[in-house]
């Protein structure tokens, strides 16, 4: 009886650590599951593409970048006029001088962005967040708010229907 107990206790052990290994990597921190994204392949539905997914390319414009996570990211001289951006993390991100005429940038997080000399004509921002973003020279000529959180903190829906001057 007793090598079938032991035989019973070494087993539960190996499960006991398989699991616990398992488990592990469940609580491991968010950075290190992480989901990859590829265009033009298999996107996790939860999550955009990261910065890395971007390639070297300079022109985006027109791209499907919805839930986008490129907080952070020093995005000077690219192209992302016309870009759906739904939904994107741009918190922190540097968009000097981008153009982003015509993009969708509905539910975008901008917090803390520096958009100093961007082109938003046009531009979607209904339900974005752009408070403390930096917006100097920044043209939102015709841009489209509702529900936008502008640089001071205020709502456009109580300024009119527009961010302009609150940025």
């Amino acid at each position: 009886m007793r090598s079938k107990s032991t035989k019973a206790a070494a087993a539960a052990l190996a499960l006991a650590t398989v699991l616990s290994m398992a488990l592990g990597a469940c609580t491991s921190s968010p950075s290190s599951q992480e989901t990859t994204t590829t265009f033009g392949g298999d996107t996790n539905q939860n999550e955009g593409p990261a910065l890395t997914d971007l390639g070297d390319s300079q022109d985006l414009s027109g791209r499907d970048l919805t839930a986008a996570r490129l907080a952070g990211a020093d995005l000077t001289g690219r192209n992302l006029a016309g870009a759906d951006l739904t939904a994107a993390d741009l918190g922190g991100a540097t968009l000097v001088g981008v153009d982003l005429h015509g993009a969708i940038l509905e539910g975008a997080n901008l917090e803390w962005a520096n958009l100093e000399g961007a082109d938003l004509t046009d531009a979607k921002l209904g339900g974005a967040g752009l408070l403390h973003a930096t917006m100097t020279d920044a043209d939102v000529t015709s841009a489209q708010w509702g529900a936008t959180i502008c640089v001071d903190g205020t709502d456009s829906d109580t300024n009119g229907g527009t961010c302009e001057g609150h940025l």
